[in-house]
């Protein structure tokens, strides 16, 4: 073979090797097209949530292509997940959902998907509860209510919002665990659960903080026990004991998590990780849990798999205990 030839095929090597050299790995150039959040219906808490994250990340640049809100609300997150599930592979998708829904939408409405089928991102923050009466309640504590429930069964009457949250799943726990019984009623939304406390339909409620604070500071309601991991440090819930701390088992709440779909690349969902992170410290992001009495509550892609991992049984024998599933 002449120098000629063995010159012309090392330039033909060359030729072709350098689209596939040039190009590089699709990780070099992430994102290179803005990105779709696929939210609930708009205006949700999640929504809103999901945001103001957004807002953040492109103030402060965190990412160089911009990200688009997709509302795609109903059934309880069933429509939100499904899209979801058909961009599997895809980097450039990614939801936003309390945990209560991942978990227990797929269970309750017998769906052919899981929580464990898309891949998790991260953690960000929860919604936390807390037990309150009204201020001239004669229960000053949890173990008087507790006492009272025992001493006249199924007379009590507790308020809270659908069958299927943390709220009505904490006051089942209670009742189990402390073998008493007492009536729950369900209202539409947290408002109409603190009106009826207020107005002495019912002798006390599991609620979100963010919707009686309020009354808690004008002396009209007494919040008794916080059930969230640690207590609130807002005013006059700093005095408040959390469940863990009176030892009535564990906290029921909503996380806010963000997901992927189905084989979301690990470069995607890495770089997501480290401008999630960066958006956890941003003072805008801890004004907004200070100003809504959520709790910080970070987990990577990492812990968040093994959370939803070990939490995914829990939550389908707590879906069992209120009879929504066999």
């Amino acid at each position: 073979m002449t120098i000629r030839k063995v010159v012309l095929m090392c330039v033909m090597v060359v030729a072709v090797a350098i689209p596939f050299t040039a190009l590089g790995s699709p990780a070099d150039d992430y994102p290179s097209k803005s990105l779709e959040f696929v939210s609930q219906t708009a205006g949700a808490s999640m929504d809103n949530l999901g945001r103001l994250i957004i807002s953040i990340i492109q103030q402060e640049k965190l990412l160089s292509q911009p990200i688009a809100v997709n509302n795609k609300g109903g059934g309880g997150g069933a429509v939100q997940m499904a899209y979801i599930l058909s961009k599997k592979g895809s980097p450039y998708h990614f939801f936003g959902t309390s945990t209560n829904l991942l978990l227990g939408t797929p269970m309750i409405e017998k769906l052919p998907y899981s929580s464990r089928d898309f891949v998790p991102i991260v953690n960000l923050s929860l919604d936390g509860s807390l037990l309150y009466v009204r201020a001239d309640s004669p229960f000053r504590t949890v173990k008087d209510l507790i006492a009272e429930a025992k001493k006249k069964p199924k007379t009590l009457r507790m308020a809270t919002s659908t069958v299927t949250s943390g709220e009505s799943m904490t006051g089942k726990a209670l009742q189990r665990s402390q073998g008493v019984e007492w009536n729950i009623a369900y209202f539409n939304g947290d408002p109409e659960v603190a009106t009826n406390v207020l107005g002495g339909h019912v002798e006390f409620a599991i609620g979100n903080p963010n919707f009686v604070f309020d009354h808690i500071r004008a002396g009209k309601i007494r919040a008794l026990m916080a059930v969230a991991p640690k207590r609130y440090t807002q005013g006059p819930l700093k005095d408040v004991p959390t469940i863990g701390e009176l030892g009535l088992g564990e906290p029921l709440v909503a996380r806010r998590a963000f997901l992927g779909p189905p084989e979301m690349p690990d470069y995607a969902v890495n770089k997501l990780v480290a401008v999630f992170k960066k958006v956890s410290e941003h003072p805008t992001w801890l004004k907004f849990l200070d100003d809504n009495m959520q709790q910080s509550a970070w987990m990577d892609a990492q812990a968040l798999g093994a959370w939803i991992s070990s939490e995914a049984p829990k939550h389908r024998q707590r879906l069992v205990d209120v009879g929504l599933i066999k």
